[in-house]
């Protein structure tokens, strides 16, 4: 079997996600071909889930004011848009230089001058979903000898590419508790 094939099969195929990296069972054969097909199985469950929530939410339901100083939900589903435009070309760069250096960003500031209250909703949504499918097809082909590269982000101490990859996912996760109803 392929391993366009094997993926074929394993994203069919019913699978337990647990732990805080997602971790669950590789198709087989699979062993040392993209080691991190759970990662971007686990980004994949998470976005598909949050974006069956995010269709019932109504224009309203999104822009709802959660407290002093709080995004309402639109701007976090923004700041989650930023997020991976930022993180796909981190994780994409990373692949070709070892250390790997990239500045950050002011996530405010981006929230702010893109003034995610005023999009539509479910066009956010539709993007967020996008770039999420699309982030976990460059985890989910990242080489494994490439999961090393040392990446110093901002001001942030060095850290493994493939670490960078898994806190995109925690990141991820700890936002969409955010987002939740309620």
């Amino acid at each position: 079997m392929d391993r366009k094939a094997q993926i074929r099969a394993y994203k069919e195929s019913p699978r337990q996600m647990g732990g805080h990296a997602g971790i669950g069972r590789r198709p087989p054969g699979a062993e040392g071909q993209g080691i991190m097909i759970d990662l971007a199985a686990a980004l994949r469950t998470e976005v598909e889930r949050a974006a069956v929530g995010f269709r019932r939410l109504t224009e309203g339901e999104a822009l709802r004011d959660r407290g002093q100083g709080k995004w309402v939900r639109q701007e976090i589903l923004g700041h989650l848009i930023d997020s991976a435009v930022n993180n796909h070309r981190r994780f994409v760069r990373a692949q070709f230089g070892d250390p790997f250096v990239w500045p950050g960003y002011d996530q405010q500031a981006w929230v702010q001058l893109q003034r995610y209250r005023e999009r539509p909703w479910l066009e956010l949504v539709d993007l967020w979903v996008g770039l999420n499918r699309y982030l976990a097809s460059i985890i989910e082909a990242a080489p494994a000898d490439r999961l090393q590269t040392s990446c110093r982000i901002g001001s942030r101490e060095p850290a493994s590419l493939e670490w960078w990859m898994r806190d995109y996912v925690r990141h991820v996760r700890h936002y969409l508790e955010q987002l939740a109803p309620g």
